[in-house]
């Protein structure tokens, strides 16, 4: 009978690990730079196709919310933000679930740009604002009405009905 060496094994399997998670990593930051450039260009859908595609492999965002918190120049290009806020928005449009959890305890950061925001006159100041309170509403209510798909679009509605009952007022 052989001996393994266990240390051995659980090194060489968390090394692949790391390299797993080092790739994945990178490929959500070269798509992240990729779309946050100062250009008044629109982003590529295969940009964001990736950052919704790692949110449901990983089955989170924290990725994305560390990347965005890294960066920070989105206080000072208004450009940047704006594509920043549609990003977020296909990311809770489209993303895993898990997506809203992980909005929702980075409201603040959300806030925080609004607000800053707020105090400069900018072309896409005002935009960015708007956009950030409709942001912040809408993981609001995902967060207290998890029955809600993000796209807001039900294949079966029983599951609408089961939670909220025939009456949608309630809402």
């Amino acid at each position: 009978m052989s001996k393994i060496s266990i240390p051995k094994v659980l090194s060489r399997k968390s090394n692949e690990f790391d390299a797993d998670l080092a790739e994945k990593y990178k490929t959500q930051n070269a798509a992240l730079s990729k779309i946050l450039t100062t250009s008044d260009n629109p982003a590529k859908e295969k940009h964001i196709r990736t950052l919704v595609m790692c949110t449901h492999a990983d089955r989170s965002s924290r990725f994305f919310w560390r990347m965005i918190r890294e960066r920070s120049d989105l206080q000072v290009h208004s450009v940047l933000c704006w594509k920043f806020c549609y990003i977020l928005h296909k990311i809770l449009r489209e993303g895993h679930v898990n997506s809203f959890i992980d909005a929702n305890e980075n409201i603040n950061f959300l806030v925080t740009i609004m607000e800053l925001y707020e105090s400069i006159q900018g072309p896409y100041s005002q935009l960015v604002v708007q956009y950030c309170i409709l942001l912040n509403k809408k993981i609001n209510f995902h967060t207290v009405n998890a029955a809600f798909p993000g796209t807001l679009e039900f294949p079966n509605t029983t599951n609408v009905i089961r939670e909220y009952g025939a009456n949608m007022d309630s809402l």
